[in-house]
């Protein structure tokens, strides 16, 4: 996990402090929260802030939008629940919210850089065309759930990508249809590749690993690996907070239980094939539309 703040934004994190104490305390103990008033008292002080420092305009700036954002939570009644419930402390309110809060990505998102041809094997020895093929599943099932905000994301397997790892060993992707629902109500549609263990979603630890980490709206969006978006692990007992790169693999610890992993040798055979089906088009549309997304209510097919 990146720092919630540099040293250089040391006020930033007095701010978020002072904000949380305001809200959290109104939250937990009154019957009737008056959020709107304590959004306002927060922002009165402020400006008496700001009148003393007139100079830092750039840095009151962003406790603003750190403020409005807090504020926005605080307002949803998903959010409120947990707090008035007890079931999130300030702390973990920070670390869950984190990219909300302060508009900063908690971790490294863009993973194209895995990327090694050399890590896939070839279909024919010094070929260009690597040893991967694509099976559609006859009869997809629809696996149904909410995510922590209430929203439904719909998991669908509809196909697997084979390929053959450069040590000859046979490995599989399995190509999911993810439709989410946004905060409008509207459905979004996405066509990934991962590995989703479906009798494991019955343990809570990893249903929130895959419902608000894996299939949250970063990392479907700026992986930049063709819709290739990693997969859930068990964690090892003594694998610190935050996360970790190597040449073959990106790891970040999503809770107690559970880690995110990038695996170079997956990114390669997404990528290659990818690649592959660029040049049999010819620069028409690839019938594989890994990582495409559009409302799943238009009349369009993802996987031919």
């Amino acid at each position: 996990m990146k720092q919630i703040m540099s040293s250089s934004d040391n006020e930033i994190n007095n701010y978020v402090n002072f904000f949380m104490n305001l809200f959290f305390t109104d939250l937990k103990n009154k019957a009737k929260p008056d959020i709107d008033a304590k959004y306002k008292e927060a922002m009165n002080f402020l400006q008496i802030d700001i009148k003393k420092s007139p100079d830092k305009t750039e840095l009151h700036d962003k406790i603003k939008s750190v403020l409005i954002a807090i504020y926005n939570l605080m307002k949803k009644q998903e959010v409120a629940t947990e707090i008035t419930d007890g079931t999130i402390t300030k702390s973990q309110f920070i670390k869950k919210y984190q990219e909300e809060i302060l508009g900063d990505h908690k971790r490294k998102y863009q993973m194209n850089d895995l990327y090694d041809s050399q890590l896939i094997s070839p279909i024919i020895e010094g070929s260009n065309i690597k040893d991967e093929t694509y099976i559609k599943i006859q009869k997809p099932v629809t696996h149904e759930y909410k995510d922590s905000e209430g929203r439904k994301i719909n998991i669908t397997p509809v196909g697997k990508l084979q390929y053959k790892e450069t040590m000859g060993y046979s490995s599989s992707l399995t190509n999911y249809i993810i439709d989410k629902e946004t905060e409008t109500g509207n459905i979004n549609r996405y066509s990934v590749l991962s590995s989703i263990n479906f009798p494991k979603m019955s343990e809570e630890s990893y249903k929130d690993a895959v419902l608000n980490e894996l299939l949250g709206k970063y990392n479907l969006e700026l992986s930049n690996c063709s819709g290739y978006i990693g997969r859930i692990e068990q964690a090892p007992k003594d694998l610190p907070d935050g996360e970790k790169a190597n040449r073959y693999h990106y790891v970040y610890k999503v809770n107690d239980e559970t880690m995110l992993v990038y695996d170079a040798t997956e990114v390669s055979a997404v990528l290659d094939y990818v690649y592959a089906q660029k040049l049999n088009n010819k620069g028409r549309k690839s019938d594989i539309g890994f990582g495409f997304q559009m409302n799943s209510d238009e009349e369009q097919e993802v996987v031919k």
